[in-house]
Order: C-alpha cells, then structure tokens, then sequence
C-alpha cells in the first residue's frame, strides 16, 4: 500500500513525520512509518496525552482519520487499550481532490464525520506542521493568577499560536504560561479579540491602568494591543474563528450589580466559564442544535456600588445597551435569532431594552432586533425588587444610591417597567424562563473598610420577584428553581446538572427559529 496520509492534519512524505494536535490542554501526536513493499503493514501511531494542569481533562470523544491513497482492496485495523478506550474504525467516502491541501477544513470535517453517522464537527484541523519541540516537551503549569486580560486591536490575519507567540516575545513570559481562553472576531471591527490569563502576574501589565487598560506595543505591528480588565460593551466568547455571517443565533448574557461581564458567569474559585467553554460547543455538537453555529457575547456596563461617582438609572443603562446592539447587528445580522441571559440587574436592562426598541421613536433596525429576539433566560431577576436594605445604608448618598434605590421592593420604576414589559414584548412565539434562587445569601457589609456580600444571610430576590414576568409565564413551565444563592445562581461548574438544565432551555429556544412566521418590521 502506498501514501498513508494523517488527518487532522496531511503527513509529509517521509517515513517518520510528526505533529502535535492540538496545543493546549491536550496533546495527539502521530508518527507514521510506510513501507516499500506493498505487502508489508503500514502504521500510524496516535499517542495521547493530557497537559498537565489541564483544567478540562481528556473528557470528549476525539476522532482520529487517515486518508489512504490506494486504488485496490485493503484491509485496516485498529488495536487499542481496551481499559481506556472503546476503539471505533469504521470506512468513509472518497474525498473529492487527492490533494488535501486543497480541501476547506469543514469539508475534511464533514467527510470524517459522513463516515458513520456522527454528529457535526467544526472543522477538522489541517496543515502539516511538525510540533514545536518546546511545545511538546515542556508541560503547563497550574494558573495561579487569577486576573483575566481582554486583548483588542489583534490583526484580522492572525491565529491563536500567532498571538500565542507575540504575547510571548511582547511580554517576556513563556508562551506555556499563556491560556488562550477565548479567540474571536471583535464583534465592533474587522479585527480579532481575545481572553487571555497567565500563570502568573505580568509585570507589564502591573504598572497603574488607565480605566483598567493598558497599552502593549508589539515591534511587528503599527497599532499596540489593549488589554483591559473591564470588558465594557461587548466581548466575543469561543475558540473557533467564525465569521459573523456564519453564526446562526447571538447569545448575549448580562450581569447584574456589581458584577463583571466575564467573572460573573465563572466557576466560583475555578476557570471554568460555561459561556465560553462549553456552550458553543455543546450547541454545535449535539442533541436539538447539532450544527448551530451560536456568536455567544458578553455585554458588559459600570456597575460597581463602591465608591461610585456616577448616577446613571437603568434606562440609562438600557439605552446604552440599545446604541451598542446596534452596533454589532449591521446588514443581514439584523435578522438574525437572539437569546439573551440576564443575571439580576442585567435581566432589568434587558426588559427596559426591549421597552426601548418597540419605543415611538424606535425606527426600523430596533424593532428588527425586537424581532429576532426568540426569548431570554432571567436568573435571579428582581422585577418586584430586591432586599437591598443593608447596602442602601452603607452607600448612602453616593451619586448612584438613586440606581440602588430603583431597585428597592415596592419602586415606582420597576412598577411602572412591570405594566410596560407584556406589551412591549408579547409575542407569544417568544419565551422568558425565569430561575430563581433557593439558598440564602450574604448581605452588604463594611469588613476593613472593604464594601462585602458577608452580611447576615438573607433572601435577596423571592420567588415572587424573580419570576414576575409576563402574565402568561408563571406556570412551572416557565419557572425553574436552582439551588444556589443569589451570586452563584449563573456559575456553574462544569458538567453540573445545573449547567445541563441551562443548555436544554437554550436548546427549546432555539427551536421557535423553526416555528416563527416572519413578520414586517
């Protein structure tokens, strides 16, 4: 038999070609020996391994592909460790060019998967590079830094190990220290973004921010990176570089008070952020949404309580949110489908957005994303108010005490928003699942001069409140108990049943894109 050729990724032709798939938490090499005679056995050999200090764990089904280019009958074989893994070889289809390098990747995914009716993947990946040594030989260290960087201002033209490499020399640290968390398309600008952490604190990025960004100038690039710690407006989740016309469905999640864009949707004491890790994946990959290719955003706004000089209101707020949803919403995305996912104070701004787009003065391109909004996840949403006592006699009259206060039991505003809301948003082929809280939480309070949540415990957002939504959606059908405070009720840990219930509910979501007529807007 002659010419074996590897996917993920075409073998050179020599007897002994290597490759490293993919960096990062773990590793499948291969090394392929072909011999002279066509009688004589050809081999590849896959070795997998786990990084170390690998946060995931070797957890999913990897497939593994060789292309033979070989016209007669042939015989294939595969010997594995039965204790470790449940081997599966099975035949596929002839590809449509001898030239691997010729073909998309998605078209090599697709043929990978047409060759025993498997579920959808991405892409396979493709490109014959033999590893970097160091990049095999040296293992990942735990992360013991807790910051989490945004990365803006990245060329068009680069990819994740590109950036790895100029992080790497920009910054003086080992590019195995660097964690790649997310690596997308700014959803703003023809540029990419990034979350990226470090195994420890980067002295360049210790001297004093401004507004929590710092400037970084890379010697091969005319514009400098800016990372920041904010992630203001809007943050584009994924490891996958798809294009935006390539999306099916905008994801957009929104924290509450007090909360952060990205830290409020993390594992509490881990890395693990299911919006990034595992929702764009699980959509694509499986059940219901197997191929829905979702742009899952992170919205975020200034709503720290501390020492806080501003005193915008949540229609402040919402009307921000309207102007930057427009923004990423140009031309054709302007139809697409929207889920959003609104944590506490993030669920009134979605409320007081939709009041906003179906607004007189609303002209066609809001009431376009009115539209294509399928429905939304409310977790913890005070729409009757919260218990917020402890922290209004803590910031007193600090300029956004009035922000506090509209969300008191009983304030006019969210009365006034409660009225508003059904009609504003009543489609009925739209849903709102509500979740509320069933676990005490911390209360406001002052330890060492620091503003805490480690007050006495309380109720902060009831039933009652949390699940006052549209009239029609107060049966358990639409309300869903999760058994975690107020704080922890949107950070779950990974392969949690509370994670698994979220999904589901996305999933039943994404469904009404099939059931909707379109409507004139």
């Amino acid at each position: 038999m002659s010419g074996v050729e590897m996917v993920l990724t075409p073998a050179r032709k020599s007897n002994a070609a290597a490759f490293t798939w993919p960096s990062g938490e773990y590793s499948v090499s291969a090394r392929k020996w072909t011999g002279r005679d066509s009688e004589v056995e050809n081999e590849i050999i896959w070795k997998l391994q786990e990084t170390k200090g690998s946060k995931f764990g070797i957890c999913d089904s990897i497939r593994l592909a060789a292309v033979v280019a070989w016209s007669g009958p042939f015989k294939a074989t595969v010997d594995d460790d039965p204790l470790l893994f449940d081997g599966v070889t099975c035949k596929g289809i002839t590809l449509p060019a001898s030239d691997l390098s010729a073909l998309d990747s998605r078209v090599l995914a697709q043929f990978v998967c047409e060759a025993k009716s498997m579920s959808p993947l991405p892409a396979a990946v493709v490109g014959p590079v033999a590893p970097d040594e160091s990049a095999v030989s040296v293992p990942k260290k735990h992360r013991t830094s807790a910051t989490v960087y945004r990365v803006r201002g990245i060329p068009w033209s680069y990819n994740r190990a590109e950036l790895a490499r100029v992080l790497c020399t920009t910054l003086k640290v080992d590019e195995h220290s660097i964690h790649i968390c997310s690596f997308a398309p700014n959803p703003y600008r023809p540029e990419k973004m990034a979350v990226v952490s470090f195994d420890s604190e980067l002295d360049e990025l210790q001297r004093t921010p401004t507004k929590n960004e710092w400037t970084v100038c890379a010697k091969q690039e005319e514009k400098p990176f800016i990372f920041d710690t904010n992630f203001l407006g809007f943050t584009s989740l994924g490891r996958e570089v798809v294009e935006s016309s390539e999306s099916h469905v905008d994801i957009i999640a929104v924290h509450g008070l007090g909360g952060h864009a990205y830290g409020s949707f993390k594992e509490r004491g881990g890395t693990y952020m299911w919006l990034e890790d595992s929702l764009p994946t699980d959509l694509f990959a499986h059940g219901s949404s197997a191929g829905t290719i979702a742009r899952v955003l992170l919205y975020g706004y200034d709503s720290h309580i501390e020492e806080s000089d501003s005193f915008q209101g949540i229609r402040d707020l919402a009307s921000k949110l309207r102007v930057s949803l427009r923004a990423i919403r140009k031309g054709n995305a302007s139809h697409r489908p929207i889920i959003f996912i609104g944590h506490s104070l993030g669920g009134l701004l979605l409320k007081e957005l939709f009041i906003l787009l179906c607004d007189a003065d609303a002209d066609q391109e809001d009431r376009a994303n009115l539209e294509a909004t399928l429905g939304a996840l409310f977790f913890g949403v005070p729409n009757r108010g919260m218990d917020n006592t402890a922290l209004l006699s803590i910031i007193e009259t600090q300029p956004n005490s009035a922000l506090v206060d509209e969300l008191s039991i009983g304030s006019a505003f969210l009365q006034n928003q409660a009225e508003l809301f059904p009609t504003a948003f009543g489609r009925r082929d739209s849903i709102i699942l509500s979740f509320h809280e069933t676990r005490l939480s911390g209360t406001a309070m002052m330890v060492n001069g620091q503003l805490t949540m480690k007050g006495p415990p309380a109720v902060l957002v009831n039933k009652g409140s949390a699940t006052h939504g549209r009239p029609w959606e107060r049966s358990p059908r639409f309300v869903i108990p999760i058994d975690r405070s107020h704080s922890d009720i949107v950070k779950f840990e990974r392969f949690s049943n509370d994670y698994e219930a979220v999904l589901t509910c996305i999933r039943e979501l994404l469904q009404l894109r099939f059931q909707r007529q379109p409507q004139t807007v």
